[in-house]
C-alpha cells in the first residue's frame, strides 16, 4: 500500500471516530449506553465507508434516537 491510501483509510475511520464521539456521549449523559455505543460502532464503521459524508448524518440519527428516548 501506499502512502495515499494509508492516508485515506486512518483519514476515513478518524472521521468516524470523530462524529461517533457525539453519540456515545449523549448515550452516557442520559444513561442510554448501549444505544450510544452501538452508535459509536455503526458511525466508525459508517465513517471508514464513506468518510464525513456518511458519518455525520448516522450520528445525527443515534442523537436523535438518545434524545427521544431520555427520561
Amino acid at each position: 500500500m501506499d502512502a495515499f491510501t494509508v492516508g485515506v483509510i486512518f483519514g476515513a475511520l478518524f472521521s468516524g471516530i470523530l462524529c461517533g464521539i457525539v453519540p456515545y456521549n449523549l448515550g452516557k449523559k442520559y444513561d442510554d449506553e448501549q444505544v450510544g455505543m452501538a452508535g459509536l460502532i455503526v458511525t466508525i464503521i459508517c465513517g471508514a465507508m464513506g468518510g464525513f459524508i456518511l458519518a455525520i448524518p448516522v450520528s445525527a440519527v443515534f442523537s436523535a434516537i438518545i434524545w427521544s428516548r431520555k427520561k
